[in-house]
């Protein structure tokens, strides 16, 4: 984790609160479920809240009980860094799911309009943690500890996966009509995720520079990544010269740019975009993992 400043810890700060005030404010009124750990609370809690009665938040309090085993496994996989980060943006959103008011009827004439505002701004909360290189633990910790051990899995699936059993879960015990509305929910918030979240979407580079060993340097070190340097000759000039090839993120790709202007402003850099990887090539959560 080399990222850990206070820009990207105010970041991940702002993004959990815009995530909790959407899950509050929109999910909750409509009797609608969230993804991840955060569905598994809701469930929890509504089977706990017939049980036990208490003034505080059940569903917040059983959320953070849920990712604690997860944050003593992964500090062996991941790193007592990384956890620590994530313990505290796990802890943070359970203090703003505690004092942010659950509003008692719905905001928006139904609850389609609610699950895609809920849905979108729960997406641009959890981008905007991504952008501050932070995880809210749950299935995305789950899926990174999965993935290191089982490299067929990957975070994606896993969220899947999880997510698949809470929807079902709650259309057979409350309705069906929930669950879509759940679904409604995600799909905007995963179609937010993806538009802010550089990370998610590949590309392939290719670098012609007489400093190419800078480059190489710059991606293997700083990006954490490999690339591959092919000999080859200008057609027009007839000079040899070195073409570096590496898959990059968008985000990735920002970072290079941005060296580039220091290290070789004349070097040729040209990208295609959506690339598909197969192999052994770790896709990230976050910049900062």
């Amino acid at each position: 984790m080399k990222h850990l400043t206070p820009k990207n810890l105010l970041l991940c700060l702002l993004g959990s609160l815009i995530y909790c005030a959407a899950f509050n404010t929109f999910i909750v009124p409509s009797h609608m479920y969230a993804s991840g750990f955060v569905g598994i609370s809701q469930l929890i809690a509504g089977f706990l809240g017939k049980v036990i009665h208490v003034n505080f938040n059940l569903q917040a309090l059983v959320y953070f009980c849920l990712d604690v085993p997860l944050f003593l496994f992964g500090m062996k996989v991941l790193g007592k860094k990384a956890i620590l980060f994530t313990f505290v943006i796990v802890a943070a959103e359970t203090f703003f799911m505690s004092i942010i008011p659950v509003p008692e009827h719905m905001m928006l004439n139904n609850a389609f309009a609610m699950a895609v505002v809920g849905g979108s701004l729960e997406g641009i909360g959890t981008a905007i943690t991504f952008r501050g290189f932070g995880s809210s633990g749950g299935t995305d910790l789950l899926g990174m500890m999965l993935t290191e051990r089982y490299r067929k899995l990957s975070v994606g699936r896993v969220n899947l996966f999880v997510n698949f059993c809470v929807y079902m879960f709650a259309g057979v015990r409350y309705s069906f009509q929930i669950a879509v509305y759940s679904l409604v929910a995600e799909t905007f918030s995963s179609i937010m995720i993806d538009r802010l979240h550089k990370q998610n979407n590949l590309v392939t580079v290719n670098i012609i520079s007489s400093h190419y060993d800078e480059f190489i340097q710059f991606i293997n070190k700083d990006l954490d990544r490999g690339a591959t340097i092919m000999d080859a000759t200008g057609a027009w000039s007839g000079r040899p010269c070195k073409v570096i090839v590496a898959v990059l993120s968008e985000y990735e790709l920002g970072l290079l740019e941005k060296k580039a202007e220091t290290v070789d402003p004349q070097a040729f850099i040209f990208s295609n975009p959506r690339t598909s990887v197969l192999g052994d090539f770790e896709k990230r959560l976050s910049a900062g993992q």
